[in-house]
């Protein structure tokens, strides 16, 4: 079996595109592939691949987490830890793309975080301070986007958010764009 499930090419009319192979199918690091038009973008003639390619792992990344693993549904609230990265920061623009109704953001990098109400975070969260007020800023965006009487107590909130930034830390955190990508 040859790997791949994108990638970056030539068609023989030697447009360059970036594309993605079918569900199924593997193969994009062949020396040929076979390509659905639906599938591909073009990419201008003087585009670095290789940036193509950097972007595009985490961007592919954050869309099969929301598209497949916990397919998001329109108007869910999603919460991007990490979203001061580049993958992060893909994730949330991948979230409200796919109709996230609010998404916030938390990552440790306080200059990063600045920059993403920009690109769709509703909510940002530095992850920087003590954890007991780190838990306590994210039970406060978590409740504030939980409709009223599905949880309960803010201490329940922020048990479970101390849970999940302890869980993330330990499995990593991964959050996904449908249609275009904008590369921050």
């Amino acid at each position: 079996m040859i790997p791949g499930i994108d990638g970056a090419g030539r068609l023989p009319d030697g447009q360059r595109i970036y594309f993605v192979a079918p569900d199924d199918a593997w193969g994009s690091m062949a020396e040929r592939a076979v390509v659905d038009p639906r599938r591909a973008i073009p990419l201008p003639e003087n585009v670095d691949v290789a940036k193509v390619a950097a972007a595009m792992n985490p961007a592919m990344s954050s869309w099969v987490a929301l598209r497949r693993r916990v397919p998001l549904q329109a108007g869910q609230s999603v919460l991007v830890l990490g979203a001061s990265g580049n993958a992060g920061a893909m994730a949330v623009q991948a979230a409200k793309r796919l109709g996230a109704g609010r998404v916030v953001g938390a990552g440790r990098n306080v200059d990063r975080l600045a920059g993403l109400a920009a690109i769709g975070a509703d909510e940002v969260v530095a992850l920087d301070d003590d954890p007991a007020i780190t838990a306590e800023r994210m039970a406060n965006a978590a409740a504030s986007a939980v409709p009223a009487g599905r949880i309960g107590t803010a201490a329940d909130v922020a048990g479970a958010v101390a849970y999940l930034i302890g869980a993330s830390l330990v499995t990593g955190t991964i959050l996904p764009v449908d249609g275009g990508f904008t590369v921050a």
